[in-house]
């Protein structure tokens, strides 16, 4: 995942480029908020895109986690 995020900032314009221990951080944070709302970053390229990335724990039937859910949107449209 950090080799993905890596290849993804060598495009970005803006200073909040995700890293994996970031979204990381933020989505274990965000799990224990009360909404419980995925963690995100949002960026710019270089070519004015808005980018967003967000990242949530997956949890296993057992409680642990089972893995991340992490997703790639272009909202450039909405912004």
């Amino acid at each position: 995942m950090q080799t993905l995020l890596d290849t993804m900032s060598a495009s970005l314009s803006s200073t909040a480029t995700p890293s994996w221990a970031a979204l990381q951080a933020l989505a274990t944070t965000a799990g224990n908020a009360p909404t419980g709302a995925p963690a995100a970053i949002e960026y710019a390229s270089r070519e004015g895109r808005s980018h967003l990335t967000r990242c949530a724990v997956l949890a296993a039937p057992d409680g642990s986690s089972g893995g991340w859910i992490v997703t790639f949107s272009d909202i450039s449209e909405l912004r």
